[in-house]
């Protein structure tokens, strides 16, 4: 089950990333069902398949997955060309959609070899619940607290167009997330690495700024933000070595 498992998902990721040049992309977004790319694609995930199912004695035995899941995939990629068209500003979210339904065949074509049983009270077990409540009070949660607390301070000069704060915001829950798993992973160094990485790119926002108002402020921000990631990684490891 495992090596089967493993060549499908090789063969999507050789397929769908390696061996997929931009052009393909581009224009099965603008002429869709009439790209000859879009059947070129499909056509590599089939050979890709049959070639790490032919260097092993099991090809006839998998022959259905080598051939459906090309054909799905052609279908999911034909559906996002069309739903490009429409949503242009989605692009983001329609590769996570993509990628997610091209998985889920993957499980469907497993499952159709190997039926196999989801333990769902194994999975959300108080572990998972207790990391998935830390990672959304460190990265939304906290989010929203710093925002209120800079609130008073807030300064005149600072850029509030929409791509700027989103990408504060983005960089802020970013950082947070990978503060919490330095914590639980026993890596501090990472967190000093962080830290220095952040100045660095920071430093010409602090080294031109007008006054020292604004370089307090983003200052201020920061060691915010770090001090929330830091006590909330502190307390999710406390409760992961107590249960």
């Amino acid at each position: 089950m495992l090596t089967f498992i493993l060549k499908i998902l090789l063969a999507h990721f050789i397929a769908d990333f390696l061996l997929q040049p931009n052009k393909w992309v581009e224009e099965r977004g603008t002429k869709h069902y009439k790209s000859k790319y879009l059947y070129l694609h499909a056509l590599v995930h089939f050979v890709v398949l049959a070639v790490l199912f032919l260097l092993s004695s099991d090809f006839s035995t998998y022959l259905w997955a080598i051939i459906m899941i090309p054909i799905s995939h052609l279908i999911i990629d034909l559906v996002k060309s069309y739903s490009e068209k429409r949503i242009k500003k989605r692009k983001t979210e329609l590769f996570i959609a993509d990628q997610m339904l091209h998985l889920l065949v993957l499980a469907v074509v497993v499952y159709s070899y190997f039926p196999y049983s989801i333990n769902v009270e194994r999975i959300l077990s108080e572990k998972l619940l207790f990391t998935l409540i830390a990672i959304i009070l460190a990265t939304s949660v906290s989010g929203i607290i710093i925002k209120l607390f800079m609130k008073k301070w807030e300064l005149v000069d600072v850029d509030k167009t929409q791509p700027f704060i989103s990408r504060g915001k983005n960089i802020g829950v970013i950082e947070r997330f990978l503060i919490v798993v330095f914590i639980v992973a026993d890596m501090p160094e990472g967190i000093g690495f962080l830290l220095a990485a952040k100045s660095i790119f920071r430093f010409g926002d602090l080294s031109n700024a007008k006054d020292k108002e604004r370089t307090e402020y983003i200052l201020l921000g920061t060691l915010m933000s770090f001090t929330l990631a830091i006590v909330i990684g502190l307390g999710l490891k406390f409760f992961l070595t107590k249960i």
